[in-house]
């Protein structure tokens, strides 16, 4: 197993962002994010609650972002006063930064699952 540490500096500092999703994908697996719930920060610096042994969660241990040019692309639509619906939500992460992002937006996230719905609450 490679240490977490290893994997998030390759990460949060390879040139590509595409690349750097796919060496989270196929180092972080490898890497000891731990399992279960465990809080991280977004390289934009917004605490998460999110679960170390799964993918969205692994990606935000590792590299800070999760999907960062859709999230990119988001906010160039996206303008101050705007409700966003964030269907199957997950932890929250789009949700969270879009409201940290954008003033004055409003958010309404569902999320099916019961366990992954508890860390959406909490974020």
């Amino acid at each position: 197993m490679l240490p977490a540490g290893i994997v998030a500096t390759l990460a949060r500092n390879w040139p590509f962002a595409n690349g750097a999703g796919r060496l989270v994908e196929r180092l972080g697996a490898a890497a000891r994010a731990g399992q279960g719930p465990r809080q991280c920060r977004t390289s934009d610096g917004i605490s998460l609650q999110v679960f170390a042994d799964d993918l969205i969660g692994r990606h935000l241990i590792v590299s800070g972002q999760f999907e960062a040019s859709l999230f990119r692309t988001l906010l160039d639509f996206a303008g101050p006063g705007d409700c966003m619906a964030d269907i199957g939500a997950h932890v929250g992460y789009v949700s969270t930064m879009l409201l940290a992002r954008v003033p004055g937006s409003r958010v309404l996230a569902v999320e099916p699952q019961a366990e992954v719905g508890a860390l959406l609450r909490h974020n």
